[in-house]
């Protein structure tokens, strides 16, 4: 049986008497968060105008206040991601900050490799602004061919991925190749326990999903290219599974199970894997909650951030789910905990 360096949660910092002040800042800050009786008011309500109103007297309201229809919830994504960024930034030493912003760079660095190498313009493009290196000097130096005006991170992620796209040319090759070098490369320096722990996470979840895929698609022969370097399990456990009735067996044993459970139930039956990433969800914010009980230390401070964009992300399902018409009783289901 496989196991992990934990029963239930991965440990992680020490006391920093300095984030003392930024501690209690933070508590005061997440009485703003949408608590879970909220959200589960929300998911009742009959029609996404239901849910929009019934924002109007939460942290939300003023975001909402040059937006006429639900259909532009999307819209107020950013704008809620840069004032965290903003309260984060005044809180946080530069490398913690570096390391909370590193995820977005390189979103915005496969953003603009397919747009280079598919010859389209960024007009119109959306970007995440909140990062550590501006999307546009990003952009214009990858156009350019200058890698060497790019952070030397951004740099060396940006010449394996289009070495890697060139082969085949196949887009898809941007993707795992950033994917596999931030999570490998990357999360292995930072410094941010805490945050190494949410990314070891993320790609053991990510890896045990990629194996079903796979593997119900009988394409396991591409299992080497889309597994995840940096999680807790190591890859050779995804790499001996010899059958999926086997990978069940031994994942009993890891403390992920309990959260993923029902998922791994509903997809043996229909091939959904939406369960399955509640259940990931739902075993982030439990993992994200630990932090409340640190007084002297920066991991409430990133936690704070983390659960507000995973509390955006979870507004938008709702909303999205009452306006394609999703029956109640499914998006109970499938909406994710939140946080507060």
């Amino acid at each position: 049986m496989i196991s992990l360096p934990f029963t239930r949660f991965p440990s992680y910092g020490k006391e920093e008497p300095f984030y003392t002040y930024a501690c209690g800042r933070i508590r005061a800050l997440e009485l703003s968060l949408v608590d879970r009786v909220r959200i589960q008011r929300l998911k009742e309500l009959k029609d996404a105008g239901e849910v929009f109103r019934n924002l109007q007297d939460t942290y939300y309201s003023r975001f909402l206040q040059g937006i006429e229809r639900p259909e532009e919830f999307a819209k107020v994504i950013p704008q809620v991601r840069k004032e965290t960024f903003e309260i984060v930034a005044e809180l946080l030493e530069k490398d913690y900050l570096k390391e909370l912003l590193w995820e977005y760079d390189f979103k915005n660095l496969r953003i603009a490799l397919k747009l280079v190498v598919s010859e389209k313009s960024r007009d119109g493009v959306l970007v995440y602004d909140t990062v550590n290196f501006p999307f546009t000097l990003m952009y214009e130096a990858l156009k350019e061919d200058k890698f060497n005006l790019l952070q030397p991170e951004l740099a060396k992620a940006a010449e394996l991925a289009i070495e890697a796209y060139y082969e085949k040319h196949e887009i898809r090759k941007i993707d795992t190749v950033i994917d596999r070098y931030f999570y490998g490369e990357i999360v292995s320096e930072y410094r941010s326990e805490f945050l190494k722990n949410y990314y070891r996470i993320k790609a053991d979840f990510t890896n045990i999903f990629t194996y079903l895929r796979l593997n119900m698609m009988e394409k396991m022969e591409y299992l080497n290219e889309y597994l995840l370097d940096g999680g807790f399990i190591p890859l050779e456990f995804f790499r001996k599974v010899l059958s999926e009735q086997e990978f069940f067996k031994e994942i009993e044993s890891l403390p992920y199970y309990d959260y993923l459970k029902e998922g791994l139930s509903e997809f043996q039956r229909t091939g959904d894997v939406l369960l399955l990433e509640k259940g990931y969800d739902n075993y982030v914010i439990d993992y994200l909650r630990t932090a409340r009980y640190i007084d002297m230390g920066h991991e409430p401070v990133m936690a704070y951030f983390l659960a507000r964009m995973h509390e955006t992300r979870v507004l938008k399902i709702i909303i999205t789910g009452k306006l394609v018409g999703v029956e109640q009783d499914e998006l109970q289901k499938r909406v994710p905990e939140v946080i507060g």
